[in-house]
């Protein structure tokens, strides 16, 4: 779902939820329900405050406090002449929506609080972006160029001793890093080649079948297994 799919379908939810809070305490007041009206005065004051998030979000990018002030007199204004208009043509210019200037006083202590609960909401996920993207930075910023050139100096220095190994090295390392990036996480990237040539001397030492290593090799390994070089079209098979 989009964003603003996830946006109208908040926005319908706060407006269901408070026409369920409405009516039931029309039925445990013991008054009549008129479930119509309440729905449509809390459906359309859901989703004109709704449409006013843009607005709230242009406020928040002037960057200054004090724009605030006018934004939020602004929003309640507009949205309060929406809710008006919307039930007016939902009742055919029946509603009865009382003197005009004091309704927009009344509305606007609550429409307050709205604009704060959008703008601190967008301030959060913008928070929350920019620590994902200072995250991805700093993966990035581990990861090259120190760990993957001793990386590819450790298994160019295999090739020559050891083809398989190798190749299996270079396999568990893509696996690796793969994993790593989904993750988001750079803590666990190696600072250095040694894991790597200690992954390709354990696996000389206990054969095709033992255990994966410590290290950026043995990390890709629990995930990614060995892979068979004749079937990926890699180098050959063990020297005699």
């Amino acid at each position: 779902m989009s964003n603003r799919g996830w946006i109208f379908a908040l926005f319908s939810a706060l407006g269901l939820l408070h026409f369920v809070y409405r009516t039931l305490e029309n039925v445990v007041s013991g008054e009549p329900s008129r479930w119509v009206r309440v729905l449509v005065e809390e459906m359309s004051g859901a989703y004109g405050a709704m449409v006013m998030v843009p607005w709230v979000l242009w406020v928040l990018g002037r960057g200054r406090w004090w724009w605030h002030l006018p934004g939020v007199v602004i929003y309640s204004g507009v949205k309060t002449s929406l809710m008006w208009g919307a039930r007016e043509l939902a009742f055919w210019g029946s509603y009865d929506y009382g003197l005009m200037p004091l309704r927009y006083l009344m509305e606007f202590p609550v429409d307050v609080i709205g604009y704060a609960i959008t703008a601190g909401a967008a301030v959060f996920l913008e928070r929350q972006g920019e620590l994902a993207r200072m995250k991805l930075e700093n993966l990035n910023l581990q990861l090259q160029p120190h760990f993957l050139f001793n990386a590819m100096n450790a298994v160019s220095a295999t090739v020559y001793e050891d083809p398989r190994r190798a190749d299996m090295m270079l396999s568990r390392l893509a696996e690796y890093l793969r994993r790593t990036l989904q993750r988001g996480d750079a803590a666990e990237a190696p600072r250095d080649a040694g894991a790597v040539r200690g992954e390709a001397r354990g696996d000389r030492e206990r054969g095709p079948g033992g255990p994966g290593g410590d290290g950026a090799a043995g990390a890709a390994a629990a995930g990614g297994g060995e892979r068979d070089p004749a079937r990926r079209g890699g180098t050959g098979g063990d020297p005699d």
